[in-house]
This record gives structure tokens, C-alpha cells and sequence, in this order.
């Protein structure tokens, strides 16, 4: 009975101290410089979305079906942006190399589309959106003139 107590407890203890090790915060630095902020304009077939280089702000310009899936308003509006990464329970500001979700918001309404790690890069914003009505629409935003 005893032997079991004691082992119950170590085996107790090694959990309590194993979950204490578990890392539970933002992406780590690995030391690699961030890459520049979006800049300029990139297109898809549902609009466009204007990055002014800040990190920050942006100007999109979405048609009525991608609208109707997000809830972002159709046609030419300011925007804030904020690439993150989900990493349950929390998600955290990142950069965008590193980041498997952009966040867009216009006003008080705000989307997160899921972002293509891998796929996004200095010309091109690999994003996609859930409708309601299922599926996924894969949303491919390329830097103008290149």
C-alpha cells in the first residue's frame, strides 16, 4: 500500500513538474530578421487589399461575395491588418512569415481569414475564408506589377 502511495506521489510530481516546462506563449524568436511589412497593391479576383508598409494599415477593396462571407464591407474602405499566430488558447501578434492567420478589421467589424504559412510571401497574400454555406474559398492576393 505504501509503495503504491509513493509511487502515486512521484508519478504525481513528474506530471506537476513536466506541464510547468510546457512553453505556453507566443511564437519564439529563432534569431532570423523580420522580413518588411506588406507594401503596395495586391489583387485577387475578389478585390484588392492596398498594405501602405506600416505593419498596420491598409485599403481594401473587396467585392459583394467576399464581403457577404466576412462581413467587411464591399467596395473601397481604410483597414487595419495584423498577421497571428493561433496557438491555442491564445493568438498573438507575428510576423507574417510566421503567422497562419490575418486579421482585417474595418471599423468595429473585424475578419480572420487563415493564412497559407508557407505560401504568403514578400508578393503574395495566400489567405482563405469559411462561408457559412461550407467549404473553403482560397483567396490568392498577388503584388501588382510583377
Amino acid at each position: 500500500m505504501i509503495r503504491k502511495l509513493i509511487a502515486l506521489l512521484l508519478v504525481s510530481a513528474f506530471a506537476l513538474a513536466f506541464s510547468a516546462c510546457v512553453y505556453d506563449g507566443p511564437p519564439k524568436d529563432d534569431g532570423t530578421p523580420a522580413p518588411e511589412a506588406h507594401s503596395g497593391e495586391f489583387v485577387s479576383e475578389h478585390g484588392s487589399i492596398t498594405f501602405k508598409g506600416d505593419g498596420r494599415s491598409a485599403v481594401i477593396d473587396f467585392d459583394e461575395e467576399l464581403a457577404a462571407i466576412t462581413g467587411l464591407p464591399a467596395g473601397l474602405h481604410s483597414a487595419e491588418y495584423s498577421f497571428m499566430a493561433n496557438t491555442p488558447p491564445h493568438r498573438y501578434d507575428t510576423r507574417w512569415d510566421r503567422a497562419n492567420e490575418l486579421k482585417i478589421t474595418v471599423g468595429d467589424v473585424s475578419y480572420v481569414f487563415g493564412n497559407y504559412m508557407g505560401r504568403t510571401s514578400s508578393e503574395t497574400v495566400a489567405i482563405y475564408a469559411y462561408p457559412e454555406d461550407g467549404g473553403v474559398l482560397d483567396l490568392i492576393f498577388e503584388k501588382k506589377g510583377n
